[in-house]
């Protein structure tokens, strides 16, 4: 008599290749992590920059216009933070660039300055025509940068977050390139092909499961032990193959659709469980 409980008839040549709803997640996931490290780069160089610039900008007006009125009023509490501010800006480098009018940003300072504070060189008489040319400037100046909030002392560290996406840019392109072309193929013979070896049904002497309900992988085990890793989840088809290759290795707990095989005991418990819910409904 013949034992067909370790056999299985197999159809000619199953083939297994990566599934495109992985490659998809894959091509979408490293594009979006390409997408927010540039954007995190983009606001740290230059938007966060351009922001706080445009900021300083609007709050040296604002002073040098309430140091200017206090000046008109008596009151010249202001005009030392205020020079403070316009010394340090005219210090520092340009991040915004110039408007195109004909009046720069650091003409606009030295003028703010020398209203506040005005030069000996200076003659007094032309000291009120130089404040009143400072107060319509910083109206004007005003004008583009009013709406500018100050940006956050977190906005900074949370671009690094971003930037911090790039790095998986050539993980998830090293991802797609390497899985594209790898194939799983078993022929009706039992013959295994796989990227990294070939093993007939002889060779191939176990399978571990462990995993398989839980994570969709396994690992096929040759006879000089090597194990080698099957993912079901990246592969699409290859549940039909390890199915096949756990139900001639373990029938007793695989079918060949992948799944395990029920214990008959709970069967029969299950359906003695249902008989008396049924007999006490009647």
């Amino acid at each position: 008599m013949t034992d067909t409980s370790n056999t299985t008839e197999l159809t000619p040549t199953l083939q297994a290749a990566v599934a495109p709803s992985y490659t998809l997640r894959v091509v979408l996931t490293g594009l979006m992590c390409l997408v927010l490290g540039v954007w995190g780069i983009y606001d740290y160089v230059w938007a966060i920059p351009a922001t706080e610039e445009g900021y300083l900008r609007a709050e040296i007006c604002r002073n040098v216009r309430a140091s200017l009125d206090g000046i008109a009023n008596g009151d010249e509490e202001l005009t030392t933070p205020t020079i403070i501010l316009i010394d340090e800006s005219l210090a520092s480098p340009l991040e915004l660039p110039e408007d195109g009018g004909t009046t720069s940003w650091q003409d606009v300072l030295g003028t703010f300055r020398d209203a506040i504070e005005p030069p000996n060189t200076l003659s007094p008489t032309d000291v009120p025509q130089l404040r009143k040319e400072a107060m319509d400037l910083a109206d004007v100046q005003l004008v583009p940068y009013a709406g500018i909030t100050e940006p956050s002392k977190y906005d900074r560290p949370v671009q690094w977050l971003f930037i911090l996406c790039l790095p998986f840019v050539p993980y998830y392109a090293w991802a797609f390139f390497t899985t594209r072309s790898r194939r799983y193929e078993l022929d009706a013979d039992g013959t295994l092909h796989m990227p990294e070896a070939t093993w007939t049904s002889d060779e191939l002497v176990e399978i571990d499961m462990n995993r398989w309900m839980a994570k969709s992988i396994c690992w096929v085990i040759g006879k000089d032990g090597e194990r080698i890793k099957l993912d079901a989840y990246v592969y699409k088809k290859l549940d039909v193959i390890i199915g096949i290759i756990a139900h001639r290795l373990h029938p007793e707990a695989w079918n060949i659709d992948a799944r395990p095989v029920k214990n008959k005991t709970d069967e029969k418990n299950v359906s003695v469980s249902d008989g008396s819910e049924d007999s006490e409904v009647n």
